[in-house]
């Protein structure tokens, strides 16, 4: 599975503050999105949310790594408009 969608995961349950809703907005299913975040979880060994049955909150080190997930992702989304800029100019000579 692609970390950046494992990263793109956990900003948008950081946003809707609930697997559902970003479940919504990513295009999977809550139990796919939950299971993303566990992966992630894993991946880093840190949990990032404080759990109940009814609830999720972002914990210390979910808020830690907010700022660079969200940098992590603006630079990954960039380098592929780099990469067609690159291709356009090419296309030119």
């Amino acid at each position: 599975m692609s970390s950046i969608k494992l990263l793109k995961n956990f900003i948008a349950i950081t946003r809707h503050k609930s697997v559902a809703a970003a479940s919504r907005e990513i295009g999977l299913t809550a139990a796919a999105a939950g299971q993303q975040l566990q992966h992630l979880e894993h991946e880093i060994d840190v949990e990032l949310f404080d759990r109940t049955k009814r609830s999720l909150a972002l914990n210390g080190n979910g808020r830690a790594l907010v700022e660079p997930i969200q940098e992590i992702i603006a630079t990954y989304e960039s380098l592929g408009a780099l990469v067609l800029n690159q291709n356009s100019v090419a296309l030119l000579f």
